[in-house]
């Protein structure tokens, strides 16, 4: 299955304004080394050991990439996985989540590799840097906003900047906030299909895609259901959403596809044409960006009151 078609794959993405760049000095870099380390463990649990500077930083994992960025440290980033992220050096995006190049990675003389848990198919494929004495922090995958936020904040504290990671937080709060003041006041809400993949797949309520939706006021049409089924056509036509959202970008039309699917006509969603394309990087990743995600989606289900 394609990568960007899986629906386990949280890739790609968009990345803030890097203002704080300019900004960094040599206070905070000695700030980094005593901040980073007072930390024993990464978000996994695993046993980290810091290093005093950080001038060389490994990426594997977009949603973490962006959040580095944000934080003011891409420029030290000398390689990153291969998924598109705006703002960064597409040259330096070289490594493949798929199949990691130790080597490689051993030959940037890295001071820290910032992974990924989603890597760990069978196992911890990282080891061997560990063994070699390169610093090795993992973030999970994580499955809910208030996760994201811890996310920020360690890696706020990987590089010794705790008060931009709450800048970020504070950014993240802020816009949820102004978006739930909206929804607040809408009485009846609409029930909505969020397609992830053509296949198709969808989610489930533990799912921290179902959380941005709720978030957003839509009703999640798959709402009894766990993790990340795949219904059929016809489970999708019987329950009959009001909206269908789709985060599908491996096609070239993924709206038009969806209007003119076989059996389709039938469902309200369609009959209204309120088919509406979600940012594939904002949704699938877990990281600050998603609050865009959330922004998109309430402003397809409910767009006359977000005008």
């Amino acid at each position: 299955m394609q990568k960007k078609k899986s629906f386990i794959v949280m890739l790609t993405a968009l990345v803030m304004s890097m203002v704080f760049v300019a900004c960094r000095g040599n206070d905070e870099a000695s700030a980094q080394g005593t901040e980073a380390a007072s930390l024993s463990h990464d978000r996994m649990g695993f046993e980290i050991s810091l290093p005093d500077e950080i001038s060389r930083i490994v990426s594997i994992a977009p949603a973490n990439t962006e959040i580095i960025m944000a934080l003011g440290f891409g420029d030290l980033i000398v390689a990153a996985d291969d998924q598109n992220v705006v703002g960064f050096d597409q040259s330096l995006a070289v490594l493949s989540m798929w199949g990691i190049d130790l080597e490689y990675i051993i030959s940037l003389e890295p001071d820290v590799v910032i992974a990924s848990g989603m890597i760990m198919f069978q196992g911890d494929p990282l080891v061997p840097l560990r063994d070699l004495g390169i610093a090795v922090v993992y973030v999970p995958v994580s499955e809910s906003v208030a996760e994201v936020k811890e996310d920020i904040r360690f890696l706020a504290a990987v590089f010794g900047v705790a008060s931009r990671g709450e800048e970020i937080i504070a950014e993240m709060e802020t816009g949820i906030a102004e978006i739930e003041a909206i929804i607040d006041t809408i009485e009846v809400r609409r029930r909505v299909y969020f397609e992830v993949s053509a296949a198709p797949f969808t989610f489930g309520s533990d799912t921290f895609t179902h959380e941005m939706l709720t978030i957003a006021g839509g009703i999640n049409i798959f709402y009894d259901l766990q993790g990340w089924p795949q219904p059929s056509l016809e489970d999708v036509i019987d329950r009959n959403p009001e909206v269908i959202l789709t985060s599908t970008n491996y096609i070239d039309d993924p709206v038009g596809e969806i209007l003119g699917r076989t059996g389709f006509s039938v469902i309200t969603a369609v009959e209204n044409s309120n088919v509406h394309f979600i940012d594939t990087d904002y949704s699938n990743r877990p990281n600050h960006m998603v609050v865009r995600a959330i922004r998109q989606m309430a402003e397809a289900i409910y767009p006359e009151y977000f005008r």
